[in-house]
């Protein structure tokens, strides 16, 4: 877990749910000498700082220390864009359902349409990052543990007292407003990938996982609405 830290709030980094966004925005509206380095780099030409994720940048820390702002989105959609972010495919929906379900090692399997060796090349790169983030548990060969990844955290698990949480997209500009975000949030790590499309079954069961974010979004009936936890 990440809090963004703002003069008012502390903003929970949900990840695939604007934090891309948010980040970009918050270091342009409360961190003027940050911004001024990311608009005077010196990015690649078609290249623009809201191509670039800069939540590291952002001051923050993992407890908050301050009332909790957070952004919901509804748990099958997210689930849908983490898959695309971490590159899991349609063949994999279901490994990767059984990864979260039951806390197991998800094992990538290789897409059909790609050649053997480019897939090494994938495994490898995926390993190295692997072992980046998930430093703390043991991996071997191309796996990654889902539950471990920001990508698939339970929402409700950013709540800390008092919370007051707006739906996403719905409230996206509430939000910003809420925080003290002058400015339009922009549009910052778009899809760049297809993303799976799941069965009734699948959606059923990530709603299951899920069951206590389908819950809380569907608690967000207008926007700052305050939930304790």
């Amino acid at each position: 877990m990440f809090y963004f830290d703002t003069p008012n709030y502390s903003v929970a980094l949900n990840a695939k749910v604007a934090s891309s966004s948010l980040a970009r925005a918050i270091v342009a509206q409360f961190q003027p000498q940050v911004d001024f380095l990311i608009r005077t780099a010196d990015f690649p030409p078609g290249v623009t700082a809201n191509d670039r994720q800069w939540h590291g940048a952002v001051r923050g820390s993992k407890t908050p220390s301050k009332p909790v702002v957070l952004l919901v989105r509804e748990p099958v959609s997210r689930f849908i864009t983490a898959c695309q972010q971490v590159r899991i495919h349609q063949a994999e929906v279901d490994s990767a359902i059984s990864s979260l379900v039951n806390d197991s090692i998800f094992v990538r399997t290789k897409p059909p349409n790609m050649t053997d060796e480019k897939w090494a090349e994938v495994c490898a790169r995926r390993r190295q990052a692997d072992q980046k983030r998930l430093r703390n548990r043991s991996q071997t060969g191309d796996t990654i543990s889902l539950r471990s990844n920001v990508h698939f955290f339970h929402q409700h698990d950013y709540i800390v007292g008092a919370t007051t949480c707006f739906r996403f997209p719905r409230d996206i500009a509430a939000a910003a407003a809420f925080i003290g975000i002058t400015a339009p949030l922009p549009e910052s790590n778009k899809a760049k990938r297809l993303k799976p499309t799941l069965t009734p079954k699948q959606e059923a069961a990530v709603r299951d996982y899920y069951a206590a974010d389908v819950s809380l979004f569907d608690s967000i009936t207008s926007p700052a609405t305050v939930v304790n936890q």
